[in-house]
């Protein structure tokens, strides 16, 4: 069985074009093989839109019961 959310469509337009950002800036090497790239890209803006999308846009649309699951789970950075 799929569970489903409603979301906002301008945040889900948000997380859309944040993605598309991401996949343009790592679809090619040359981007992220260059150190002084990859820092322009992080300053210009890409780790402030992360950050909204992690902490306020995508718990918004979660119910409290799963972002404690996915807050308790272990890092997979941590692996």
């Amino acid at each position: 069985m799929s569970r489903k959310i409603e979301v906002n469509l301008d945040e889900a337009m948000q997380l859309f074009l944040f993605l598309e950002d991401l996949n343009q800036f790592f679809h090619s090497p040359t981007h992220y093989c260059d150190a002084a790239a990859v820092v322009a890209y992080v300053e210009g803006g890409m780790y402030d839109k992360l950050r909204e999308m992690y902490y306020h846009v995508i718990p918004g649309w979660l119910p409290e019961n799963i972002l404690t699951e996915l807050e308790n789970r272990r890092s997979p950075v941590e692996e």
